[in-house]
């Protein structure tokens, strides 16, 4: 694509240059209209073919984890269902939300990031055949990006983690509440159950703005030094 848009943009240098006439221009830019066209059209059909396998070899993953799981459960003793500290409900919901993470981790992001870094090295070597000496000016800025985005990452997972326990606390009170409901109502204690719940939501939430906060400054520090290396190659 940056090939053909190339010599779209150097056939009106010429143009302006006097090299060629306005019917050999509209000849050439025509010529470079059906070429974007048909790249798009291939685009369009390889990346629609590539997700959907993405996401087969997902589902895939999957069912090949429900199906270790299931039959790691079948061989656990009755005795370790009852020493669970958070409850089965809750170690299901858990262990749910880990099939899913599989599931999306092996599917789309996968394909994608392979995408990404084959296209990152396509682009790399065809900026090196092109101008090397720029090239190695311009990626002189990834090891800052590098160590910038390595300090963030750090305080991100450690405020991701917490927020995953808090969620996990807060699926235990409301499981206990739900299983238990008719002792709730017996003693009287739904005004605590829900303050207790309240809570666990409330710095669940207070944790999710502060990873969302850093999220957000990572990848506004990867957009600002993506222009820097713009304006380095300008």
């Amino acid at each position: 694509m940056a090939i053909i848009f190339g010599r779209f943009f150097n056939n009106f240098s010429e143009y302006a240059a006097g090299r060629i006439d306005g019917e050999t221009l509209m000849e050439n830019c025509l010529t470079n209209v059906y070429a974007l066209l048909g790249l798009a059209l291939c685009t369009l059909l390889l990346k629609g073919g590539l997700f959907m396998c993405w996401v087969r070899f997902g589902e895939m993953q999957a069912k090949a984890v429900r199906q270790l799981l299931f039959s790691s459960l079948l061989a656990r003793d009755i005795a370790w269902f009852d020493v669970q500290s958070m409850g089965m409900p809750t170690s299901l919901s858990q262990m749910h939300i880990h099939i899913q993470a599989v599931r999306l981790g092996t599917s789309q992001p996968l394909g994608l990031s392979i995408s990404a870094l084959s296209q990152a090295v396509s682009s790399i070597g065809l900026a090196f055949h092109t101008n090397w000496r720029l090239t190695l000016v311009v990626l002189s800025i990834i090891p800052i990006m590098g160590i910038g985005i390595a300090l963030l990452s750090r305080p991100l997972q450690k405020y991701v983690d917490c927020h995953d326990e808090k969620l996990t606390a807060a699926t235990r009170l409301a499981n206990n509440f739900i299983s238990n409901i008719v002792l709730v109502k017996c003693f009287n204690t739904h005004v605590k159950e829900r303050q207790n719940y309240a809570v666990a939501v409330k710095e669940a939430a207070l944790l999710c703005r502060k990873a969302s906060f850093l999220r957000a400054t990572q990848n506004g520090f990867v957009r600002f030094f993506s222009t820097v290396m713009f304006l380095q190659g300008k």
